[in-house]
């Protein structure tokens, strides 16, 4: 424990201090978005419909960048110490491949937290939203079972081995997942069609789970454990993916 404690200090000085631009778009896109439609763009509604309509989008926003630094940010991180050949060093440590990832995503996650923060603080300034410490408390637990949830699948995506590849897949992943989700519009403004596929979506889960604790404390055991089989179906694909690379690593070593 104290050697993968360690390596994540090693990880957060190499990664975050040495790029700080990293932070800055995870923070920057989604206050930009939230602002954007519920100061700009803003559908005519009911003062009360308004007032739920600030609560989700600044939820969606939250999950919307974690996503974001989870699995784009995540996998070039991920290319570009493979293309350094920093992962030859972890093969010839005591650490695990398994320990390397976990110290990887431990670095990104304060920035999920820092865009919480942020967040909240403008929703609050420009839309008045106020959230109980229990409703915080309750979707920070949940934004970090989306953290990891999302980190499988920056992982996934940094196996494409090229920086073009990465990008193009993350691209691919990330906004079908936030748009098709329902995190940039309510699902319900979507053709039935792409309802159907939203609805079973990992991002549409986890807005559940995140709207329904934050509306009324109740969490949702049936997008819990939609979740939990999205993580364990990933699991099993990435340890598939990682027995199919791992000759190939084993003969760079």
């Amino acid at each position: 424990m104290k050697n993968f404690w360690f390596q994540t200090k090693i990880n957060l000085t190499r990664l975050i201090r040495r790029d700080l631009k990293t932070v800055f778009f995870a923070l920057f896109f989604p206050i930009f978005f939230y602002i954007l439609y519920t100061k700009v763009f803003v559908f005519e509604m009911s003062d009360a419909e308004m007032i739920i309509w600030q609560k989700d989008y600044m939820i969606s926003m939250i999950l919307f960048g974690s996503m974001f630094t989870m699995i784009i940010t995540l996998a070039n991180t991920l290319l570009e110490d493979y293309t350094n050949q920093f992962q030859l060093f972890i093969h010839l440590t005591p650490t695990s491949k398994w320990s390397y990832f976990l110290s990887i995503v431990m670095v990104y996650i304060p920035i999920n937290l820092m865009l919480i923060l942020a967040l909240a603080v403008i929703a609050y300034f420009i839309n008045g939203v106020v959230l109980s410490i229990m409703n915080w408390v309750g979707f920070v637990v949940i934004l970090l079972i989306g953290t990891f949830s999302f980190s499988l699948l920056g992982i996934l995506i940094s196996y494409g081995r090229k920086t073009t590849i990465v990008n193009v897949l993350g691209n691919l992943v990330v906004f079908p997942l936030a748009i098709i989700g329902g995190l940039w519009w309510p699902l319900e403004m979507m053709p039935s069609w792409i309802v159907s596929i939203g609805e079973k979506l990992l991002t549409n889960k986890l807005l559940i789970l995140s709207q329904e604790w934050i509306h009324s404390n109740q969490f949702n055991f049936g997008a819990f454990f939609s979740i939990i089989l999205w993580i364990f179906g990933l699991l099993v694909v990435m340890m598939g993916v990682q027995m199919l690379f791992k000759n190939k690593e084993s003969d760079i070593v």
